[in-house]
């Protein structure tokens, strides 16, 4: 049940993320104000905000004290600082926190639909998920609920289905509502490349669309797939690569990994320093040695690690453009 919630509250995340392009803009922190470099590490919005967004769209979320507003790629202000809070521009709206509900604004700084629910996810695939009353459905971006809401979370739509908890059962429901097949899992993922996983008593697999198996429950957890691959972790232990077919490319041997992006990967191994993040590629060659405290990953040019206690962004060559001070 954990890796259900885990798996919903992380989903924009990773949707996000394997889609987003890197916008030019890489966030950073110093003295407790928020910054964006480009991808050489150069400064080009000085850290002067108490938390911002990642650019979407070209604009970014940012908050000035306690209001929230947005900014674009140079720094100025695209959409003043009036709001409560608000995210993310996904499919040319964002949300947007005033009076205590959530509503979306578009990049001309128009309220399109007004306060009204109690949160949001953003839009995807033409729906947002939206709450109400404690419970989880879909709008529309005229601000209609096409889907009431009904489900106890919801992750919203991806490749035309959506992750919802039923019952405290996992299932997919479509565009308009309707369950695609039973809420029958305890945990689930959104749908990567035509499949998804899902879990049922501690062992992992992947559906199709049609939520027929395409790979049996027995990993021992399982990620989505990207560029072909997905991170899973093996019954006997140990983290590596799968493809579609479920034939192991990247044997089991890590502690950790994520999903590849421009055909790097993060994974964690343990080496003579502790435990170590670097990168491989899709053949497991190691790309970038393993060095970092933390490694997410790549967007764009970059990718975002821990070194020596400090922050950083490497380029795809693992050299270091921007290293957060000493503390």
């Amino acid at each position: 049940m954990w890796l259900v919630i885990a798996a919903i509250l992380s989903a924009d995340f990773n949707r996000f993320e394997k889609n987003v392009t890197d916008q030019g803009r890489y966030k950073i922190r110093m003295q407790e104000k928020e910054g964006f470099v480009d991808a050489s590490g150069r400064t080009v919005i000085a850290p002067q905000f108490r938390l911002c967004t990642r650019f979407s769209e070209g604009l970014a979320c940012c908050w000035d004290g306690p209001k929230a507003g947005f900014i674009d790629r140079k720094g100025q202000i695209a959409i003043p600082f009036h709001f409560e809070g608000c995210g993310e521009f996904s499919e040319g709206l964002a949300p947007v926190r005033r009076g205590g509900k959530w509503g979306f604004v578009s990049a001309d700084g128009l309220i399109r639909i007004e306060p009204a629910y109690d949160n949001t996810r953003g839009f995807y695939n033409g729906l947002a998920v939206v709450k109400v009353g404690g419970k989880y459905g879909f709008c529309d971006k005229k601000g209609d609920l096409v889907v009431s809401p009904r489900f106890e979370f919801a992750s919203g739509f991806s490749e035309g289905l959506s992750a919802v908890l039923v019952a405290g059962q996992c299932g997919y429901v479509d565009k308009h509502g309707q369950m695609a097949f039973p809420a029958q899992f305890d945990d689930c993922l959104d749908f990567a490349e035509g499949l998804a996983c899902v879990c049922n008593k501690g062992r992992c697999g992947y559906i199709d669309r049609h939520g027929r198996f395409a790979l049996p429950l027995k990993y021992g957890w399982s990620g989505d797939f990207s560029e072909g691959l997905a991170a899973v972790g093996a019954s006997f232990g140990g983290s590596g690569f799968i493809d579609r077919s479920g034939k192991v490319v990247i044997t089991p041997r890590f502690r950790n990994a994520w999903y590849f992006r421009g055909g790097l990967a993060a994974v964690e191994r343990q080496g003579k320093n502790g435990l170590k993040y670097g990168f491989i590629n899709q053949r497991g060659t190691v790309a970038i040695p393993f060095i970092f405290d933390m490694a997410y990953p790549f967007v764009g040019e970059l990718a975002y690690v821990a070194l020596n206690g400090r922050s950083a962004y490497i380029n795809r060559k693992g050299i270091v453009v921007w290293q957060s001070p000493s503390p």
